[in-house]
């Protein structure tokens, strides 16, 4: 190829216009064309597009492009003039000291944001650029500021094209802005500009007319082979575009499958997970029923037990008025014989104080323990609802055994109590009995008995006073139990609210893979059009090789048969025939 290249150039070695378009010469062929360009004083516009140059081969480029001072187009579409920074800032320092440049091309170059600094302080200086075209390059925000800022500052540019730059909405309407009033105070078309393609054209043809021969048809068999080399070229590369354009649809068709296969995971999931909440659900109800159910059976034991108590305290209390009433009774009975008796019975009667005090000791003792199971029953239920929070239905099965276990431990306390209520009111029922026989002696302290019967009578104001006391702490507690019920109230509707914020987290999931999948169809449908559209371009490359070659076989024939007739006419002028 590098032997066709040469012989092309020298074909064209003082050519204005000079086009390689698609001929892949890479940075070895821009060593060499540097070589031919480095003296053309005549070049006008240089086209290499897709020619697959570098940073390094257009360092050669612009160093020759130095001597032309006619140069107006330059054109680098699809080459990688930005795999580096050095591509740029040579072309930056080309622009400032070149004069006479009107159009420059650097379409899908690989720019980006970075390499245009340069560039946009190039764009300053210079004041006879007007067209510039880099489309399809990943300038991003940061290189439309640069561009916005060296367009607000450069009057002269008219055109510049930003399609597909990644170049933000606002920035680019921005630079839209600003070059309508550059183009309103210089109304120049951007067709006048590329113009000068067709007089460079129009220019050559008397030159390629005027060779002569044999030399003629081999140059055009040359160009009809570079065609042909360059339709070729064209073709793979739209081959390879469309191989990987189906791969890269095959690939989109997979990651398509597979966030179907996730999204259809996730809903299984939130199917799971909406079973597993209405299976919490449940079981809490259910363990809420239960713990009523526990709660009203601890409830109806109090009042069996605070029953039990006011019946022992009745008794108690009519024991104790009969034994009164029987005692005075016979007291008056027997006030005759007192002093024969005074001795026994004011021993017997500190006897029957300190027995009465052991009664109102075991009394006593009988109300603290009844206060104390009701406190650690209390506590008991204080600790079970904070298990119940913490521990979120886990142990459930362990807390309903413990508390069956305390609750029977309760059950066995209460007849153990009762057993012993019942012992002590069979066993001061022995001991009343005894009394009644012993009660003869009380004549002889009369008086002693009357002081006694007032100590009784204090003693049971003091009995009413702490029976009071029972009563006031028997509504304390009631009212921790409204209070447990609060709370217990309060933890319900924090578990539906959990449970709502998590059917809300549930609904916004589903409708963001809703949205993916209908980002993900639209790209699908794009990449689809533009698999269409890429074998149309495809079929219409093919129509238009087909079209050249048909072309270029009549003009090689029409140039054969102008031959013929020449050659024919100088032999007829020299008189051959």
């Amino acid at each position: 190829m590098s032997i066709s290249l040469q012989t092309m150039l020298e074909q064209l070695k003082n050519a204005q216009r000079i086009d390689l378009s698609e001929m892949y010469i890479g940075d070895d062929g821009a060593r060499l064309l540097s070589n031919y360009v480095k003296n053309n004083k005549n070049l006008k516009c240089l086209v290499l597009r897709g020619n697959n140059i570098t940073a390094q081969g257009f360092l050669d480029i612009v160093t020759a492009l130095r001597g032309c001072p006619l140069l107006k187009i330059l054109s680098l579409e699809w080459n990688q003039i930005g795999s580096d920074g050095v591509g740029i800032e040579t072309l930056a320092g080309f622009l400032v000291s070149n004069k006479s440049l009107q159009h420059i091309g650097l379409s899908n170059n690989k720019l980006t944001g970075d390499h245009i600094e340069p560039l946009a302080n190039a764009l300053r200086q210079n004041t006879t650029l007007l067209s510039l075209d880099l489309r399809w390059n990943s300038l991003g925000k940061r290189g439309g500021e640069f561009l916005l800022s060296a367009v607000g500052d450069n009057k002269a540019i008219l055109y510049l094209d930003l399609n597909g730059a990644e170049i933000i909405q606002q920035d680019q309407e921005a630079i839209e802005d600003i070059l309508e009033q550059h183009r309103a105070s210089n109304p120049i078309q951007k067709d006048r500009i590329l113009s000068i393609d067709e007089d460079v054209v129009e220019e050559e043809e008397p030159m390629i007319s005027g060779l002569a021969g044999a030399s003629v048809v081999q140059h055009l068999e040359q160009m009809l082979e570079q065609e042909r080399i360059h339709t070729m070229h064209i073709k793979q590369r739209m081959e390879r575009e469309l191989d990987e354009l189906m791969r890269r649809d095959k690939a989109d068709t997979r990651l398509l499958e597979e966030l179907d296969a996730k999204t259809r995971q996730l809903e299984a999931d939130n199917r799971a997970s909406l079973y597993q909440i209405e299976k919490l659900r449940d079981e809490y109800q259910l363990m809420e029923r239960q713990q009523e159910d526990v709660t009203r059976s601890m409830e109806e034991k109090i009042r069996q037990n605070e029953f039990i108590l006011n019946e022992l305290e009745k008794k108690h209390r009519t024991n104790l008025d009969r034994a009164l009433n029987e005692n005075n009774f016979r007291a008056r009975d027997l006030v005759r014989d007192w002093e024969n008796r005074c001795r026994a019975v004011e021993d017997r009667s500190r006897q029957l104080e300190q027995e009465n005090r052991i009664l109102e000791e075991e009394l006593r003792s009988l109300q603290e323990r009844q206060i104390q199971l009701q406190l650690t029953y209390d506590q008991e239920l204080r600790d079970l609802g904070r298990r119940i929070q913490e521990e979120e239905y886990q142990k459930y099965h362990i807390v309903s055994t413990t508390l069956d276990a305390k609750i029977r431990a309760m059950e066995e306390a209460r007849d153990l109590i009762i057993k012993r209520n019942a012992d002590a009111a069979r066993e001061y029922d022995e001991r009343i009995l005894n009394g009644k026989q012993e009660v003869q002696v009380l004549y002889d302290e009369l008086e002693r008995l009357k002081n006694q019967n007032k100590d009784f009578i204090r003693q049971n104001q003091e009995l009413r006073q702490k029976c009071d006391s029972l009563k006031q702490q028997a509504k304390v507690k009631e009212s921790a139990v409204e209070k447990y019920e609060s709370e217990i109230n309060t933890l319900n509707a924090q578990i539906e609210q959990k449970r709502k914020m998590q059917s809300d987290s549930l609904n916004q999931l589903l409708n963001e893979q809703k949205i993916d999948r209908q980002a993900w169809e639209n790209e699908r449908i794009q990449q689809t059009e533009r698999i269409h559209s890429l074998e149309k371009a495809l079929r219409e490359s093919h129509a238009e090789n087909t079209r050249l070659r048909q072309e270029y076989q009549r003009l090689g024939e029409l140039l054969q048969f102008n031959v013929s007739n020449a050659l024919h006419q100088a032999f007829q002028d020299n008189g051959y025939f």
